[in-house]
């Protein structure tokens, strides 16, 4: 299976080890109800949604108390396989600087950065 949304952006807020997702989850849970504090999925679990291993949505609860961890997203969405046409392109301009190396060089790692990334890049003199 493809990874979901909900792991990308566990990486871009640093949460993706177990302890930290598992602060950020009572810190919005509190926000609704201190009685959830402490409900989070085990570990095995979170493997399981991070990983696109689950049919369906998890428990309301849950679908409520990650909405709350991340505004502007839907449980579908943070459920949905997270597609290259989910993350916005940028354009990456890598600066040649004198000393830096042949502009052939720098714009090869260029390309490779595109490669691995995905996004467009240019050199500049």
């Amino acid at each position: 299976m493809s990874a979901v949304r909900l792991k990308r952006l566990l990486r871009e807020r640093h949460w993706q080890t177990y302890k930290q997702f598992c602060r950020e989850y009572d810190r919005a849970a509190r926000s609704i109800d201190p009685k959830l504090v402490g409900g989070y999925p085990t570990a095995k679990q979170l493997y399981r949604w991070t990983s696109g291993l689950v049919k369906g949505l998890p428990f309301a609860v849950h679908c409520e108390v990650l909405e709350r961890m991340f505004p502007g997203e839907t449980a579908q969405s943070l459920f949905a396989v997270d597609t290259p046409t989910d993350t916005p392109s940028a354009d990456v301009v890598v600066q040649v600087c004198p000393g830096c190396g042949s502009r052939d060089r720098i714009a090869a790692n260029a390309a490779v950065f595109t490669r691995v990334f995905g996004r467009a890049s240019r050199v500049v003199a």
